[in-house]
């Protein structure tokens, strides 16, 4: 299967032939196209994306365009197929595609490509390289609701430069025959190896400014006493990222009070 300017076209008996079903639409404009494990063909055209099967095709309803904008790529694998656009990424679920987003308000950007393989889900966009795993597409695929923050790699985490920034008909990351991921970047490509740890090394400590009970400031020792029925503790916290400052998640606990936790987000 190749798409050209002119259009799609499938090689058939030694020819290259437009198929049939969208040859009676030449007002679509193809942007790019997928075959999926069922052999299913999908296609992105204009705002919409489209399947075909035995010469018939099929529309599917996708996310808001204000909040994910036009669709210009799709691909997948492992029995999904995701659609990128102008603002972030979708799954089919069902015969929809919903946009799978950071609670946190965070956007993944314009994808320009996108790998699917035993590990999740990698994506290449103007943010930088972001990773699914599949635990999270699986949680996604079930509740379809936000997802805590993902893994970003960007240059404040070692990437030299930026990833590039227009769509082409193909994706601009691939997966080659030994399972490297393939970017491309705005002056050459990076090869990553998804089998390798890539958390980021820094990991910046927490500092305790601020204690107060019951709006009374207390000064900080290793060890301290409120008075009883004491109603409100607050406690001041931070921590210092120069490079990335918006990346820091919090997450607290009270031992004996709060078993499973709270995250915050800061705001850099």
């Amino acid at each position: 299967m190749v798409i050209a300017g002119s259009g799609e076209f499938h090689l058939k008996n030694g020819q290259w032939q437009k198929p049939s079903s969208l040859s009676a639409h030449p007002d679509w404009s193809l942007h790019s196209a997928f075959t999926d494990d069922h052999s299913m063909i999908w296609y992105v055209l204009g705002d919409g994306v489209v399947s075909e099967s035995n010469d018939r095709t099929f529309s599917h309803k996708l996310p808001s365009l204000n909040s994910f904008g036009r669709p210009n790529l799709i691909g997948g694998g492992k029995g999904d197929v995701w659609v990128g656009g102008e603002s972030g990424i979708a799954l089919l679920i069902g015969t929809d595609f919903f946009q799978l987003s950071e609670c946190s308000g965070a956007m993944i950007g314009f994808v320009t490509g996108l790998v699917r393989n035993d590990s999740g889900l990698w994506l290449a966009s103007t943010r930088g390289i972001t990773f699914v795993p599949n635990d999270v597409i699986e949680d996604f695929r079930r509740s379809k609701h936000c997802v805590a923050p993902l893994q970003h790699f960007d240059t404040s985490t070692g990437l030299l430069e930026d990833l590039q920034a227009t769509a082409g008909y193909a994706s601009s990351a691939i997966a080659d025959a030994r399972g490297l991921l393939w970017f491309a970047m705005r002056n050459g490509v990076i090869s990553l190896d998804p089998k390798k740890n890539m958390v980021p090394a820094f990991k910046p400590s927490v500092h305790l400014t601020g204690f107060s009970a019951d709006d009374k400031p207390y000064m900080l020792k290793p060890e301290m006493s409120v008075p009883a029925r004491t109603n409100r503790l607050q406690f001041l916290f931070t921590a210092v990222d120069l490079l990335s400052p918006q990346r820091l998640t919090f997450r607290y606990r009270l031992l004996s009070l709060n078993q499973n936790g709270t995250t915050r987000v800061s705001n850099g």
